[in-house]
């Protein structure tokens, strides 16, 4: 069974509200979730730099837990459009999508 608790974020400027989901699966401990989104991390670090540095790919590791939501969840729902994001997003689980988050979100911010 999974807990699930759900904030709705509102895009003004577009007038779309967009549910952004925090999923943690019961008995899951945070730090399980924080190493499930290592180990998904590889992918991403492809092309975003661990270090923060944007050489034309933009920096991850500043966004906190709740951006980095927000933005993917943008890029599923195609009102962020990049083919690769809009690509990667459309193939992650909620749980993916927030174990991503908290890991990124504990690194040291550059």
């Amino acid at each position: 069974m999974m807990i699930r608790v759900f904030a709705v974020s509102a895009l003004a400027a577009v007038g779309v509200i967009i549910p952004t989901v925090f999923t943690l699966a019961q008995g899951l401990s945070e730090a399980d979730l924080k190493r499930y989104g290592e180990q998904l991390s590889q992918e991403c670090l492809t092309c975003h730099r661990r270090d923060g540095k944007d050489v034309g790919v933009p920096p991850i590791v500043d966004l906190s837990r709740e951006e980095f939501v927000k933005a993917l969840q943008l890029y599923r729902t195609g009102l962020r459009s990049n083919p690769i994001m809009v690509s990667v997003a459309s193939t992650l689980d909620d749980e993916q999508i927030e174990a991503l988050a908290l890991y990124f979100s504990t690194l040291n911010k550059p």
